[in-house]
């Protein structure tokens, strides 16, 4: 495809799929962080140091899991749009053999033109 746009909503699917299991697995590690305590560690030096490193290291996972969870939300609307806009958009072209919307709108006319194939 030459100078256009295509979004390909099946990889964009994975993504959402990734991002959102990255934001779970980052809520599990603080839980088991915060779960462990300095004190376990030994020495007061070491567990004075671990303390202040699960504080920073809580702080910073919470912030990137909570930008995962608003970025999985907003890809996961973006994806619904673009389907819904294909889905419209196709039903604007009517398959010439039988004057019908197609049957896969996942196959629009859009989609096989802009993939370089003839409209079918």
């Amino acid at each position: 495809m030459g100078g256009g746009f295509l979004v390909d909503v099946s990889a964009l699917k994975q993504l959402i799929t990734t991002l959102s299991e990255a934001a779970e697995r980052m809520h599990v590690a603080n839980a088991r962080l915060r779960a462990a305590t300095a004190s376990d560690l030994g020495g007061h030096g070491l567990d004075h140091a671990a303390g202040g490193f699960q504080d920073r290291w809580e702080y910073g996972i919470g912030k990137i899991s909570d930008a995962s969870e608003r970025m999985t939300d907003s890809l996961r609307e973006a994806k619904e749009l673009y389907e819904q806009t294909d889905q419209a958009i196709a039903a604007l072209f009517p398959d010439p053999g039988t004057g019908a919307a197609p049957a896969n709108p996942g196959s629009s006319p859009i989609s096989r033109a802009l993939d370089g194939g003839a409209p079918r």
